[in-house]
Protein backbone atom coordinates (compact mmCIF):
# COMPACT_ATOMS: atom_id res chain seq x y z
CA UNK A 1 0.00 0.00 0.00
CA UNK A 2 3.03 2.34 0.58
CA UNK A 3 4.09 2.18 -2.65
CA UNK A 4 0.83 2.18 -4.31
CA UNK A 5 0.03 5.95 -3.42
CA UNK A 6 3.67 7.07 -5.10
CA UNK A 7 3.16 5.51 -7.72
CA UNK A 8 -0.65 6.50 -7.82
CA UNK A 9 1.16 10.26 -7.89
CA UNK A 10 4.07 9.56 -10.49
CA UNK A 11 1.61 8.07 -13.06
CA UNK A 12 -0.94 11.17 -12.78
CA UNK A 13 2.06 13.64 -12.81
CA UNK A 14 2.88 12.09 -15.98
CA UNK A 15 -0.06 12.17 -17.66
CA UNK A 16 -0.83 15.61 -17.11
CA UNK A 17 2.50 16.63 -18.22
CA UNK A 18 1.97 15.54 -21.52
CA UNK A 19 -2.21 16.89 -21.60
CA UNK A 20 -3.34 13.50 -21.34
CA UNK A 21 -5.76 13.21 -18.50
CA UNK A 22 -5.78 16.62 -17.51
CA UNK A 23 -9.63 17.29 -18.04
CA UNK A 24 -9.45 19.63 -20.64
CA UNK A 25 -10.89 18.88 -24.16
CA UNK A 26 -10.44 20.83 -27.67
CA UNK A 27 -12.90 23.84 -27.75
CA UNK A 28 -16.25 22.35 -29.32
CA UNK A 29 -16.94 23.58 -33.18
CA UNK A 30 -20.05 23.11 -34.30
CA UNK A 31 -18.94 22.91 -38.46
CA UNK A 32 -15.86 21.41 -38.16
CA UNK A 33 -15.22 19.63 -41.12
CA UNK A 34 -19.00 20.38 -42.56
CA UNK A 35 -19.91 22.20 -45.08
CA UNK A 36 -22.38 25.13 -45.59
CA UNK A 37 -25.98 24.17 -45.07
CA UNK A 38 -25.30 20.68 -43.38
CA UNK A 39 -26.90 20.66 -39.66
CA UNK A 40 -25.06 21.67 -36.91
CA UNK A 41 -25.80 22.25 -32.71
CA UNK A 42 -24.84 24.23 -30.56
CA UNK A 43 -24.54 22.27 -27.84
CA UNK A 44 -21.16 19.62 -27.97
CA UNK A 45 -22.46 15.83 -28.02
CA UNK A 46 -21.16 15.32 -24.71
CA UNK A 47 -22.08 18.55 -23.02
CA UNK A 48 -24.89 17.63 -20.20
CA UNK A 49 -25.19 21.23 -19.27
CA UNK A 50 -26.07 22.67 -22.56
CA UNK A 51 -29.43 22.70 -23.38
CA UNK A 52 -29.79 23.10 -27.86
CA UNK A 53 -32.92 25.15 -28.34
CA UNK A 54 -35.55 24.21 -30.51
CA UNK A 55 -34.66 26.51 -33.82
CA UNK A 56 -33.37 23.90 -36.55
CA UNK A 57 -29.49 25.18 -37.73
CA UNK A 58 -26.93 24.89 -39.85
CA UNK A 59 -23.44 26.07 -41.27
CA UNK A 60 -22.98 29.42 -42.38
CA UNK A 61 -20.58 30.37 -45.32
CA UNK A 62 -18.29 31.71 -42.48
CA UNK A 63 -18.62 28.08 -40.56
CA UNK A 64 -20.85 29.62 -37.81
CA UNK A 65 -24.03 27.57 -36.48
CA UNK A 66 -26.55 29.67 -37.18
CA UNK A 67 -30.20 29.58 -37.78
CA UNK A 68 -31.11 27.49 -41.09
CA UNK A 69 -32.98 29.75 -43.53
CA UNK A 70 -33.60 29.65 -47.31
CA UNK A 71 -30.90 30.66 -49.46
CA UNK A 72 -28.01 30.77 -46.35
CA UNK A 73 -25.26 29.56 -48.24
CA UNK A 74 -26.53 31.58 -51.45
CA UNK A 75 -24.39 33.55 -52.90
CA UNK A 76 -26.16 37.57 -52.15
CA UNK A 77 -27.23 39.09 -54.58
CA UNK A 78 -25.15 41.15 -57.36
CA UNK A 79 -25.60 45.37 -56.80
CA UNK A 80 -27.32 45.09 -60.54
CA UNK A 81 -29.87 42.92 -59.31
CA UNK A 82 -31.25 44.56 -56.27
CA UNK A 83 -35.08 44.93 -56.52
CA UNK A 84 -35.49 43.11 -59.43
CA UNK A 85 -36.38 39.49 -61.32
CA UNK A 86 -34.53 36.65 -62.78
CA UNK A 87 -34.34 37.79 -66.48
CA UNK A 88 -34.52 41.65 -66.08
CA UNK A 89 -31.53 43.47 -67.21
CA UNK A 90 -28.60 44.78 -65.17
CA UNK A 91 -25.40 46.34 -65.62
CA UNK A 92 -22.14 44.16 -64.28
CA UNK A 93 -21.00 47.23 -62.75
CA UNK A 94 -21.46 50.31 -61.06
CA UNK A 95 -21.27 53.44 -63.33
CA UNK A 96 -17.60 54.74 -63.29
CA UNK A 97 -16.02 51.43 -62.61
CA UNK A 98 -13.01 50.33 -64.79
CA UNK A 99 -14.69 47.55 -66.74
CA UNK A 100 -11.54 45.03 -66.36
CA UNK A 101 -13.34 44.76 -62.83
CA UNK A 102 -16.23 43.83 -63.81
CA UNK A 103 -17.52 40.52 -63.35
CA UNK A 104 -18.72 40.20 -67.04
CA UNK A 105 -17.65 42.63 -69.17
CA UNK A 106 -20.00 45.48 -69.77
CA UNK A 107 -19.90 44.77 -73.56
CA UNK A 108 -21.93 41.73 -73.09
CA UNK A 109 -25.75 42.10 -72.69
CA UNK A 110 -25.94 41.10 -69.16
CA UNK A 111 -29.57 39.78 -67.07
CA UNK A 112 -30.05 38.96 -63.54
CA UNK A 113 -30.48 34.80 -63.17
CA UNK A 114 -32.08 33.15 -60.82
CA UNK A 115 -30.26 33.49 -57.84
CA UNK A 116 -30.04 37.52 -58.85
CA UNK A 117 -26.75 37.32 -59.95
CA UNK A 118 -25.89 39.35 -62.82
CA UNK A 119 -24.65 37.23 -66.12
CA UNK A 120 -24.26 37.24 -69.38
CA UNK A 121 -27.48 37.01 -70.96
CA UNK A 122 -28.81 33.58 -72.50
CA UNK A 123 -26.73 31.35 -70.24
CA UNK A 124 -29.66 30.75 -67.74
CA UNK A 125 -32.77 30.22 -67.60
CA UNK A 126 -35.49 31.36 -65.15
CA UNK A 127 -37.89 28.90 -63.76
CA UNK A 128 -41.40 29.82 -64.89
Amino acid sequence: MRLAIPLALVLAATASRDGCGDGTLPPYDPCAGKACGEGCTACAPDDRDCAETAVVKACDPLGRCVAQVEGLCSPPPSWGCVGKRCGDSCGACPEGTDPARCPVPTFAPTACDARLQCVTEGTFTCPP
